[in-house]
């Protein structure tokens, strides 16, 4: 892979839901106080899951592809099945890895069904290796329903790392109005409550503080999205799960707008005029009637 080339080679096995929604797909998870991204996934995959995922990964580093088909759902079970997990291991680097980070764990439980969606990264002397196993568990019953194997460029830390620099013109726009938007919104709030009399001062405020629609740039890729339907806080928004990419969104401030709007229309009409006939400035005539 050249240098700064940011497209991952990649090969899969499909089969399950879970990994239909992508190899990055990380568990939204809530903040804690003082925990570690390791430690809100690890709390978010269970020690069973964790040593199920290992299995396969040895086994599949090991080339004992038998092992694997025993196990795997009859979904991706098929004669070429050997030949994709070998072109699998090969894109994993002989030796002992350097280190091994969950960085992605996904969980769905469905009528007793669990799914589960691990993601580890691997570093194996400097070479970068992401390997997910998606697992179906029934009773006691264990089955695999998906591998995908991806030669990374760098660490997902590193490639999803904030930066403001060799960023599109687009990503830059969307920060410059994410603080446009929260500026506009903070003011009109201030405003808000400085402004006596106001009627219904509180359904002012609620109206202020929410943005409409809202258009979502990920500042890794540079791709993005709009949604008509949606509301904001502040109007703006900035999410990023463990190891994923920051995602920054802006919506309208169309409360904060209008309110900003009114208030100067008002303030210019409540301006009082020059009283008419009071002109008493140096070198006018006089006239003495």
């Amino acid at each position: 892979m050249e240098a700064g080339q940011r497209a991952r080679v990649g090969v899969s096995l499909r089969g399950s839901r879970l990994v239909r929604l992508g190899l990055l797909a990380c568990v939204a998870l809530t903040a804690l106080a003082g925990c570690s991204r390791q430690r809100l996934l690890r709390e978010s995959a269970p020690p069973q899951a964790r040593a199920a995922a290992h299995a396969f990964i040895a086994h599949l580093r090991t080339k004992q592809f038998d092992w694997i088909a025993r196990r795997a759902n009859r979904r991706i079970q098929g004669p070429k099945m050997d030949t994709t997990l070998a072109h699998m291991a090969a894109l994993i680097p002989p030796g002992k890895a350097n280190s091994v980070k969950l960085v992605g764990a996904q969980t769905d439980i469905e009528n007793g069904i669990t799914e589960r969606n691990l993601t580890y990264e691997f570093d194996v002397h400097g070479q970068w290796v992401l390997i997910n196993v998606a697992t179906r568990r029934h009773g006691r019953s264990l089955t695999l329903t998906g591998m995908h194997v991806y030669r990374m460029p760098r660490s997902l830390e590193s490639l999803n790392r904030f930066t403001l620099s060799g960023k599109s013109p687009l990503r830059y726009a969307t920060l410059a109005l994410m603080m446009l938007a929260f500026a506009l919104t903070v003011n009109a709030l201030i405003l808000c409550a400085r402004t006596r009399p106001l009627r219904r001062k509180w359904l002012w405020i609620l109206f202020i503080l929410v943005g409409v629609g809202k258009f979502a740039v990920n500042w890794t890729s540079g791709r993005w999205g709009l949604q008509v339907l949606a509301v904001q806080l502040f109007s703006v928004s900035a999410f990023s799960a463990p190891y994923g990419p920051w995602i920054f969104a802006v919506s309208v401030p169309l409360g904060a707008i209008v309110f900003l709007l009114r208030h100067r229309r008002e303030g210019a009409g409540s301006r009082p005029s020059a009283p008419l006939g009071n002109d008493t400035s140096a070198g006018a005539p006089v006239n003495p009637g």
